[in-house]
């Protein structure tokens, strides 16, 4: 079994990693809305606009990554333990 901590923190990445992926399909929704029906406004504004957007969405990729590579490094530290203990699998 793992330990309490180790469970927790696997449930709270995983939690975490859920909404980043929600984050990041709503903001490509909303750059896809975006792109579909276009406001009357000056070019300016719409490539400020859809830059934003852009960049939300790659830094909740950048935050996913990291989420993702935390689970995998908090997993590899659960199997050493439990493969270090008695009757675990050497």
């Amino acid at each position: 079994m793992d330990p309490p901590v180790t469970t927790l923190t696997l449930f709270q990445i995983e939690q975490a990693i859920l909404n980043v992926e929600n984050a990041k399909l709503q903001q490509e929704q909303t750059l896809a809305a975006f792109w579909e029906h276009m406001p009357p406004v000056e070019e300016e504004v719409l490539v400020k606009r859809i830059q934003e957007l852009r960049d939300r969405i790659c830094a909740l990729e950048e935050r996913l990554r990291v989420l993702t590579r935390e689970r995998e490094l908090l997993l590899i530290r659960a199997a050493s333990i439990i493969r270090g203990r008695p009757g675990g699998n050497n």
